[in-house]
């Protein structure tokens, strides 16, 4: 099995809006590490997200949040091209090549600038690099008339930790409470549950396997955005940490390594 890993480590928003965001749920909640203290906005019409960047740019995730359709208007202060971002990308952008502003719209996933995880609520935009300040609103279209509520934003330049064969497993880590009680009956209250991604990694070069084991020299346990790429093309968005003490491994070769890593989500 082959597979990559993609990554935005350091997010780039500066400010956040979200016009009717509820006493109590702020906007500046999406810009933290806790998906679960999440702004909210109550029934009406669409939820309208206004970021702000200072610093190279190249990609988005909208983290943790409901919706039905999600659009997307990227603003530069100077005329750019804004030319689809992989080789035989046949998306429009529907933009002139030189415009200050770029529009973007989630029907068309198959020009692999933008992605949906379901599973995990996110939402992946991707454009041209660029370092000039950009701002970025996303309009919601919600499901039904209820409260809307997402759990973070990051945005920043998405950068590549390299190839990897990864035999990828998927699991759950539940943070609710469990008792086992006199008698043998078993008391359980609810919690968040989350998902793990974990698995025996094998760089093709020893200098992929000290990237990883750099980056968790960098952030430690910080939560960042993660691309994982697996066999047949499955993409996973998670807004996840490693773990305890990090990756370890072994050099089993001048030319490959092998780690155990684990990527989970956090609350």
């Amino acid at each position: 099995m082959s597979g990559g890993l993609q990554i935005i480590e350091r997010n780039r928003i500066v400010s956040v809006e979200v016009p009717g965001a509820l006493p109590g749920f702020p906007a500046n909640n999406l810009l933290d590490n806790h998906p679960s203290n999440s702004c909210k906005v109550g029934p009406g019409g669409d939820v309208v997200i206004t970021a702000k960047t200072i610093g190279t740019t190249n990609a988005l995730m909208l983290v943790n949040s409901f919706f039905y359709n999600v659009e997307a208007s990227i603003e530069s202060d100077f005329n750019r091209n804004w030319a689809p971002v992989l080789s035989g990308d046949s998306v429009s952008w529907e933009a002139p090549e030189s415009s200050n502003t770029v529009n973007w719209a989630n029907n068309d996933f198959e020009n692999k600038t933008s992605s949906i995880d379901t599973r995990g609520r996110n939402v992946f935009i991707q454009w041209p690099e660029t370092v000039a300040p950009l701002t970025i609103t996303l309009t919601i279209a919600r499901a039904n008339d209820r409260d809307w509520f997402g759990g973070g934003i990051r945005a920043g330049l998405l950068t590549d930790l390299g190839q990897y064969n990864w035999n990828v497993q998927e699991g759950r880590k539940n943070y609710g409470a469990e008792e086992q009680l006199q008698g043998g009956s078993w008391y359980e209250e609810s919690g968040p549950i989350v998902r793990v991604f974990s698995g025996t990694v094998t760089a093709r070069k020893r200098s992929d396997f000290r990237k990883i084991l750099e980056l968790y020299d960098r952030i430690g346990r910080r939560p960042i955005v993660w691309k994982i790429f697996c066999f047949d093309n499955a993409e996973y968005l998670v807004f996840g940490r490693m773990p305890g003490d990090g990756p370890t491994g072994a050099y089993e070769s001048l030319n490959s390594a092998t780690l155990n890593l684990t990527i989970e989500e956090v609350v």
